[in-house]
């Protein structure tokens, strides 16, 4: 990876997270830049592939900090925080223009990438579920790949409302935690509550 790649997706994704995709222009990047566009195509051969590259990146860093956020954690302190700040709607509202230019002009890049992480958060939460089991945190008889992939899909409904409406931002958050409120409760032990209870 050169510097001048780096360089390109640093530039393109500061400037897409508030102007959106379509309004940034293969030249507008090369300008702020300072290069030309056969330098730009040296590295990527469409805007779109820029924007796949984008999307990845944006995948792996959003994961790296939710792990990074959770390491040292109480299965209590994860779920407690899941509730509160729900980290990836967290993450994704902080690039509504973004998102919603993938979603109205790039349908199959937005579509691939919410997969993406609406995968990798199953395999995140069937991971918690089952080790709150083993404490007794959650309830031994949950159906856990059921449940985990019930709350992704919570999630990629809040973070669609996020991108359709980001006047109502607050109230999304509020509707996420109730949400995730009412969920938890379905699926955990009394010692599990009681836990969460001193938590919040």
């Amino acid at each position: 990876m050169t510097d001048m790649k780096e360089e390109i997706l640093k530039v393109a994704a500061e400037k897409m997270q508030n102007v959106g995709i379509r309004s940034l222009s293969i030249d507008d990047i090369c300008r702020l830049l300072g290069i030309s566009k056969k330098t730009f195509y040296v590295y990527f051969e469409t805007k779109e592939a820029l924007v796949e590259e984008m999307l990845r990146r944006q995948e792996q860093m959003m994961t790296a900090k939710v792990m990074e956020s959770a390491d040292g954690k109480t299965i209590a302190q994860l779920v407690s925080g899941w509730i509160q700040t729900a980290p990836f709607l967290k993450e994704h509202l902080q690039t509504p223009p973004l998102l919603y230019d993938l979603k109205k002009y790039y349908p199959q890049q937005f579509e691939r990438h919410q997969q993406n992480l609406r995968t990798w958060v199953c395999r995140f939460l069937e991971r918690l579920f089952a080790q709150g089991i083993e404490e007794g945190f959650f309830r031994a008889d949950l159906d856990v790949p059921t449940a985990s992939l019930f709350i992704s899909n919570v999630h990629h409904n809040m973070v669609e409302a996020t991108i359709e409406h980001p006047e109502r931002i607050e109230e999304v958050q509020r509707v996420n935690r109730q949400a995730m409120e009412i969920i938890m409760r379905g699926v955990l032990t009394q010692e599990g509550m009681n836990q969460l209870r001193i938590m919040n």
